[in-house]
């Protein structure tokens, strides 16, 4: 939680930094950019694995980028998430810092990650942090937990799409383990339109720290490959299907191996889009599936993270609409059915994504 005084204060702090910056920053272009996304997000589930539950509220980014060369930027700026109906102004508030280097196709990223206000494309099942699959990050996460912190290395270049990150969270005190999730995704293709594409996962949480013994050190990995087809068709419009084959290994406590399980899954999504509308339906069978950011729609768990059933099967289809009422901004509105282990479930969501680009100057 953060306090609307300590929220101001990071504000009044950023301000004078970019009042104080610009004398010094004769030659070099500065520019100020805002994204912030809205949503709202009702989910009803009636099996025993996820809660469904009511979500609304909105993220707010404010970059200051100042390019030193055409190989390093300093970002600046200020993050805050407010959720409706809280007892807080925001929940939370955060300085945005960053040293960018290189270009384009390779960029090395220390400070505040660059998670991006969309990772693929549309509809909310390719919402996701670093557009990770359902099971290794609900998608939820990418509505509380876009603001990331620690090291990213992000390529894209004609042949390889990849996201590679280690977000630290939290620190170790006598009170709790250290808590950071680090992995990469990417596409490897003969071209960005090549009808076939190699695809991979993976995701590591874990808690833990030398400093202090406070509770188990545990680890939960996720990881897999996927291929992807892809077609334009003359009624359908382009066309998708992925395949993955998913495993994981959740390991609570490393001095007890007994708890440790090892699962398997296979994922499929086909998906179409036209015209600013996309179709989807998305099959998922498993064994012994866990890992602790994933979506327990897909998880071998029930509500109080218990193993319920060692196999788990889920199906999901959505239809979402895209409109832009202006160039930079997108608004989606979504619906879905869900079928967990034969227990039939809905949600939908409504979201607005904006960017502006409010400033750019080469002071001189």
């Amino acid at each position: 939680m953060t306090s609307p005084l300590r929220l101001r204060a990071l504000a009044m702090a950023l301000a004078a930094v970019c009042i104080f910056v610009r004398p010094a920053t004769a030659q070099m272009p500065i520019t100020v950019s805002l994204d912030t996304v809205f949503y709202g997000d009702n989910a009803e589930f009636f099996s025993p694995f996820r809660t469904g539950e009511t979500i609304l509220g909105s993220w707010q980014r404010l970059n200051t980028d100042i390019v030193i060369n055409d190989r390093a930027t300093l970002r600046l700026g200020l993050y805050a998430l407010e959720l409706d109906g809280s007892d807080h102004r925001t929940e939370l508030a955060r300085p945005v810092a960053a040293l960018i280097l290189g270009t384009k196709r390779h960029r090395f990223i220390i400070g505040t990650l660059d998670t991006g206000i969309r990772q693929a494309g549309i509809g909310p099942d390719q919402m996701t942090s670093h557009a990770m699959l359902p099971m290794l990050s609900i998608e939820t996460l990418w509505f509380r937990k876009a603001y990331e912190a620690g090291v990213q290395w992000k390529t894209n270049t004609e042949h390889v799409t990849q996201d590679v990150w280690f977000d630290y969270q939290d620190i170790i005190t006598p009170e709790h383990r250290e808590l950071f999730d680090a992995g990469f995704t990417g596409r490897l293709q003969k071209s960005p339109t090549a009808p076939i594409a190699l695809l991979y996962q993976f995701e590591v949480v874990h808690h833990g720290g030398q400093q202090f013994d406070t509770g188990p050190v545990s680890d939960s990995f996720g990881y897999g490959p996927g291929v992807l087809l892809r077609k334009t068709l003359p009624t359908v419009g382009a066309a998708s299907l992925e395949v993955f084959a998913l495993f994981s290994h959740d390991r609570p406590d490393r001095q007890d191996d007994s708890l440790t399980v090892k699962g398997k899954g296979v994922f499929a999504r086909a998906a179409a889009e036209r015209n600013g509308w996309r179709g989807h339906a998305l099959f998922w069978n498993s064994r012994n599936f866990k890992h602790e950011e994933g979506d327990p729609n897909y998880l071998s768990l029930s509500y109080d993270a218990a193993t319920y059933r060692a196999q788990r099967s889920y199906g999901e289809l959505g239809l979402t609409k895209l409109f832009k009422p202006a160039p930079t901004v997108d608004f989606e509105a979504s619906g879905r059915a869900h079928v967990v282990q034969g227990k039939l479930g809905y949600s939908y969501r409504l979201m607005g994504i904006l960017h502006l680009d409010l400033w750019h100057s080469t002071t001189k």
